[in-house]
């Protein structure tokens, strides 16, 4: 078969194929159209999730943004806590979550500092635990989550917990190039000292404080001296003149 014949046949085909669009009624044309509206959908579809898996990502780091100073104030109290855990149920899965668990965290540390008490330590310690076994979690976050670990149980004075959060930091190979692995270190060395029990030695006794005792000072009256008198004359009974100095 020459090049001219199959080119004919060509044509024939083509045109056979554009008839039978034009012709609606066909089952074959209605079969094409449905597959290109199908298609269209689909793809519309896909973008418009796209688009809206976008700006509810945008929406929320926004409200993160916001909250990290609320959070981080012990005076701000309960709510932005409670804010950010709506947040992260909204989030659950994608890597945003392991950031607002973070945040979570420091917030519940620095409220324990605050006010006190072990059960808020405890917390952010389960915190810091999810982020560090989320995947989807960058590996800059899932390290300071580790280190943070290591704080919270120093707190807690679990040494031998802390001193394994900060192993774990030190030698994990995918954090790496965070600045976490050498302040695991450094805590590293300074972890025995801080273990170690502070022993207070008594101190000196203080002196009794007395009340110092008022008294009245009476001022001596001073009386003038009595005049000088001649004395007396015993053979005579009468006063003896005083000498006198003839000039």
């Amino acid at each position: 078969m020459d090049a001219d014949t199959r080119h004919q046949l060509k044509q024939n085909e083509l045109a056979e194929a554009l008839g039978k669009m034009r012709d609606l009624t066909n089952r074959e044309t209605l079969m094409w159209i449905a597959l290109i509206v199908l298609v269209i959908l689909v793809y519309a579809a896909y973008r418009y999730r796209a688009y809206a898996q976008v700006s509810a990502e945008a929406a929320a780091c926004q409200q993160l943004r916001n909250l990290t100073s609320q959070v981080a104030d012990p005076a701000m109290g309960d709510a932005p806590l409670a804010q950010l855990r709506d947040l992260i149920a909204n989030v659950a899965g994608s890597p945003l979550e392991g950031l607002a668990r973070l945040q979570l965290g420091e917030g519940l540390e620095a409220r324990a500092k605050h006010d006190g008490g072990d059960e808020l330590f405890k917390e952010a310690a389960q915190q810091y635990e999810a982020v560090v076994k989320l995947a989807a979690a960058p590996a800059s976050v899932r390290a300071a989550a580790a280190y943070r670990l290591g704080l919270v149980y120093e707190s807690l004075r679990k040494f031998d917990e802390a001193r394994s959060a900060y192993e774990s930091v030190k030698r994990n190979p995918a954090y790496a190039g965070t600045p976490y692995p050498d302040m695991a270190a450094g805590r590293l060395e300074q972890l025995d000292d801080f273990a170690r029990p502070v022993k207070f030695l008594p101190g000196v006794k203080p002196l009794p404080t007395t009340q110092p005792t008022t008294q009245a000072t009476s001022q001596p009256s001073i009386q003038a001296a009595p005049a000088s008198q001649p004395p007396a004359d015993h053979s005579t009974g009468a006063q003896k003149p005083a000498d006198t100095q003839t000039p």
